[in-house]
This record gives structure tokens, sequence and C-alpha cells, in this order.
């Protein structure tokens, strides 16, 4: 073995390691050249990200937009917000409710009155489509008018001038935000348990929209994407509501030798048992114009009419509670303009009588339509713009808030008006149905009413009880509920609609016969941020009156509690918030959510056309 030096030469191993080294430098010049075409391809996606934003900005300010926001101050006014071509590919539902929400959080302004939360109108207000787009639903207003216009082109070549016109029609969806309203307030769990059992068992027709969260004390709406307004121009009143008015059931429309069905289920807010034929869009069947024949049996015209084809139309409690939201829902399309406006409303007899009918009478003339502008329907008449208003929410922030507004600004600007501090308000009213009705009467009521005045005498607060035994009119009731009253006590009725014009804070106890649950006065209380409490109790004899003995001791109770507490947070809210969540509803929601509601505003026959040409516009887009 030869342990000497070694010559300079390189073995082969280590010759192998040098060749190692050459392509890590070829790796690093790659990676280096890789990273620069990155950089370079960035840089020109950036600029050509900003060069369509610019086109986009630029085709914003010709092209009309396709949302119309409907705030107090804002009436006509265009969203901020457009519908690119790549914002169409978006779900139709996340896209709505993305569009509605940007829209509301810029209009929302808290109020320094009620501690930094707002208690308007204007953040609820909705927003609204105009133009269909590729990726609405099918019974969305635009493209409902759309589709319809072609199903309404006239065919009849023997009426001059009618031969391939098209039908006028004009569509809007409204798109109402969501919101959460805390539950009521309790004393008891037996009493907690028992509102949330009846309120799970509810069979309204809107509750597939109410999610109950027991955990976190709160209802969530949401979903509420299904109002509309539809505007036929150069159209009969339907005959239907000349048939029904005035009358407790008419004919059935599908089989005449049957039963007669309630006229109410030809009503606006009835989708459930809803007689599609009996009324509704479908039933506005001429849309061309008229012959002179026509003109001759119908001589009366009407440029502007909104059909309010509510229950009880001319009672108190369903006028503000149907009709006023409508007018409402529909108020921006007679703003600013000289019109000579209608409301039509078909009541059913013997329901509205003295004060009430006064009181109804000064609403509506408050929300534009005095008696000259409402009218039944005793004929049928021609109108210029007739508006369909039917699909509307029945329960929202927008329409309870936005009436009390209306009612208390014109009637400060009348009286001079100011609403009391709540150190002032001391009274406790309390809404008796003694002696003027056999229904829902509570049976123990001088015995409550007897130790009421004694716990109010024992606080020595300078409270006073008022018992109200009829309804007052409205300047009444403005000074009574809204500048004096600290809380109102009554059993469920239509008196307790009072409450729509109480302040906020006020205390709100309701009796509820457990036979005849309803949370409607619920609702309405948290929407306008009062604290309100719920007690039920068994019905007594008939169960056809619906009447209750109360238990006095937990009465007095939750009066107390109420009064104890009424300045201090607990009380105070806000019990309404806006509901955020983007959650698209699954298929088989959507079919139960519209399709009954599709259903009544267009016949079978109607349905597949309408369905063959959002076919074919679907086709052309894609």
């Amino acid at each position: 073995m030869n342990n000497g030096p070694q010559d300079a030469t390189v073995s082969p191993k280590k010759l192998g390691w040098n060749f190692s080294r050459r392509p890590g430098t070829i790796v690093r010049w790659s990676l280096g050249l890789l990273l620069g075409l990155a950089l370079v391809t960035a840089w020109i996606a950036i600029r050509s990200s900003l060069r369509i934003l610019r086109a986009r900005e630029e085709r914003a300010r010709v092209d009309p937009p396709d949302v119309v926001a409907l705030g107090i101050d804002r009436l006509g006014e265009t969203c901020r917000m457009n519908h690119s071509a790549g914002m169409r590919k978006a779900t139709g539902f996340k896209l709505a409710n993305a569009l509605a929400r940007s829209e509301r959080q810029a209009r929302r302004q808290p109020s320094e009155e009620t501690g930094g939360y707002e208690i308007g109108s204007q953040s609820w207000s909705p927003s609204v489509l105009t133009s269909c787009a590729s990726w609405m639903p099918r019974y969305y207003a635009p493209c409902l008018a759309r589709a319809m216009a072609h199903v309404g082109r006239a065919s009849d070549p023997n009426v001059s001038g009618n031969s391939g016109q098209i039908a006028k029609i004009y569509g809007e969806q409204l798109l109402f935000p969501g919101f959460t309203l805390e539950l009521p307030h309790f004393l008891s769990k037996a009493q907690r348990d028992m509102w949330l059992m009846s309120a799970k068992n509810y069979g309204r027709n809107w509750f597939r929209h109410l999610d109950i969260q027991e955990a976190q004390n709160l209802v969530i709406y949401r979903g509420l994407n299904y109002a509309q307004n539809l505007v036929f121009y150069d159209v009969m009143t339907p005959h239907e509501m000349v048939r029904s008015a005035g009358k407790w059931r008419v004919p059935n429309p599908r089989n005449q030798s049957e039963v007669d069905i309630p006229a109410a289920r030809g009503s606006c807010f009835v989708t459930r048992d809803q007689e599609p034929t009996l009324f509704g869009s479908a039933s506005i069947e001429k849309r061309d114009p008229f012959t002179e024949k026509e003109i001759g049996e119908y001589p009366q015209q009407i440029e502007h009419l909104l059909l309010t084809h509510v229950p009880d139309y001319k009672s108190w409690q369903h006028f503000t509670d149907h009709a006023a939201p409508l007018i409402l829902q529909t108020q921006h399309l007679r703003e600013h303009r000289s019109i000579n406006a209608l409301i039509m409303g078909a009541p059913v007899p013997g329901v509205a009588f003295g004060p009430r009918r006064d009181a109804i009478d000064e609403i509506a003339e408050l929300l534009g339509f005095d008696a000259h502008h409402r009218m039944e329907p005793r004929a049928r008449v021609r109108v210029r713009e007739l508006v369909y208003a039917c699909r509307s929410i029945e329960v929202h922030p927008y329409p309870v808030r936005r009436l009390r507004e209306l009612i208390l600004f014109e009637e400060k600007r009348r009286h001079d008006a100011s609403e009391e501090h709540p150190i002032k308000r001391k009274l406790v009213i309390y809404l008796s149905r003694w002696g003027l009705s056999k229904q829902r009467v509570l049976l123990n009521e001088p015995e409550v009413l007897e130790r009421i005045r004694v716990l109010l005498e024992k606080r020595n607060q300078s409270e006073k009880l008022v018992v109200v035994k009829q309804q007052l009119a409205l300047p009444q009731m403005i000074r009574l509920y809204h500048e004096r009253a600290k809380a109102i006590i009554g059993v469920h009725g239509g008196a307790l609609y009072c409450s729509r014009l109480a302040a906020p804070h006020t205390i709100v106890i309701e009796l509820i016969p457990k036979g005849r649950f309803k949370h409607i006065f619920w609702e309405t209380a948290r929407m306008l941020e009062q604290a309100y409490f719920a007690l039920i109790y068994p019905d007594v004899g008939n169960p056809e009156f619906h009447n209750i003995r109360g238990d006095t001791r937990e009465i007095l109770s939750v009066l107390q509690y109420g009064l104890e507490r009424w300045n201090t947070a607990v009380l105070q809210g806000p019990f309404t918030r806006h509901f955020s969540a983007t959650r698209e509803p699954s298929q088989s929601s959507h079919d139960e959510l519209y399709d009954s509601d599709f259903v009544h505003a267009l016949t079978r026959k109607d349905v597949a056309l309408v369905d063959a040409a959002m076919h074919e516009t679907v086709n052309r887009s894609s």
C-alpha cells in the first residue's frame, strides 16, 4: 500500500461533485427569471383591472341603474351600485342581499335621543330592482313584467290598431332587509315556554321566513325579497272586486255548484288559501287600447289607481297593518307627480263604525288619500295606471316605523305638539273590553283594576290609571298614547293597535287567550323599541269567545317590574337589529317561498308562456 503523498489529480467522486454545482446556478437563474415574469404579469393584470373599473364607472354614469333606493329623504334617488356583466354571474339571492345591505349601511344614521341607535324607518327602506337580469328568478317583478308583456300581445285582427301591440307593464322587485327581534320579557319560565310553544305552532303564511333562536333570545326574519309592484297601463279594474265587495262569501269561481268560499280568499296578503282565479293580477285582462264601445260602457277613467284589496278594509286595525303598507310600498310611484291618485278597497260589511271610521279617514288623508280619493268597487272603471302591490310584506320595521313617522309628523305640524319627556309620561292605560264585546274579555277585570290603583298609590310617583273603553279619534290617540302613556295593558284585540303611536320604551303588557294566540303586537312593539311583556292564559267558558281569567298577582308583578325598571337599560333596547347573513336558501325553500305567490298572479296558461319566454331569455343571454 502506498501511503505517500498523492498527486493533484481529481478523483471521479470529486469530479462528479464539482459538476453538480453547475445545475444549482442554472436553477437560481431560472427562479429569478420566473419571478420577474410573475411580477410583469401581475403588473399587467393590475393595469387591466384598473382600466376595466374605470370603464364600468363611465358606463354607470351613462346607463340607468337597476336599483332604486326608497328612503325618507331619497325617494327616487338611484343607488350607487350598478349591475355589471360580471356581477350578473353571481347567484341572485346573494347579489340581491349584497345590494340591499350596502345601500342600507350607507343610509343608516343613529339617533342621539335613543342612546345611539336609530328608531326611524330610513335604514329599513327597501332597495328596488327595476330591470330583469339573467340571474333573477322568474317570479321577480321585472322579469314577470317582461314575460307578461309577451303574453299580453293583442291577437284580434278585427280591432283597428290592436294588432301586434305589446302590453305596457312595469314591474319592480322590492328587497327588504332581514332583521332580528328580541323575545318578549318574561318573569317566569312557564310563561316563556308557553309563548315559545305557541309561536312555533302558529301557522302564519309567512312563518317560514321566521327562525326562533331560543338560546340567543331572539327571532330572525330573513328572505324578505318577495314584495313587488306591478303597474298595468290602460286596463279595467277586475270584475272579481265588484263581485266580492261588501260580502262575506262569494261563489266559487272554479265550480259554481259548490259551496261559496270566503271573500277574504281573494284579498291581498293571502297566499296559503289563495284562490288564484278569484282575484289577482291575472284578472287584469284588458291591456290594449279601449274600443269606442268599451269607452261608452265604462265612461269613468282614473289616472292612477292603487288596489288595496285587503280584509276589513275599513277597520282601524286592518287598515293600519294591511292597507297602509301597500300605500307606503307604492308611495314613490306617486312622488312629485300631479296625478289623480285613488285607492280602491273591498270591505266586508259591519266592521267599522264611529270613531274608528274617523281615525281611518284621518290616517288615509295623512297618507295622501282624502275621502274624494278613496273608492269602493261598485262598478268597473277604466284606469290609465293600475298599481297591483298585493305581494307585500306583512311584518317589517319599515312600514311600521314609516307610518308612525308620517302620522306624528303631520299631527305635530298641525297642532304644534311636542313629545313629552319620559319623566312626564305618568299614565298607565288599560284597554277595556268589558261591556263592549263578548269576546276576549278579562273576566276578573274589576279586581285587576283595583289592584293596579293600589299599586300606583303605593309607588307614590304621581302615576294614574286611565281606563279606555272605546276607540278615540286620531288627535286624542296621539295625545294620550304618544305623549302621556307610560304603560299600556290590554287583552289581545284591535284596541292594542294604539301601541303603534306610543313612544319608544313604553311598557306594553298583552294578555293573550291561549286559543287566540297571535304575536303581531309583540312584533310591532319590538319594532318600535317598546318594552313588551306577554302573559298567556287558558280560555274560560265558550271556546269561541276566548275569554280569560288572568292571574292578578302575576299581572301586578309584571307591571311593577316594568315601572321600576322603566328608565333603565334593561327595558330600553335596542330590540330590533339588522340581520346581515347572506346564506342562500336551498332550492326546496325557493319553491316553498314563491310558487304559491307566483300562481296567485298568473293562470296556468300564462305560467307556461312565461316559462317559455324566460327560457328564451336565458338562452339568449348565455
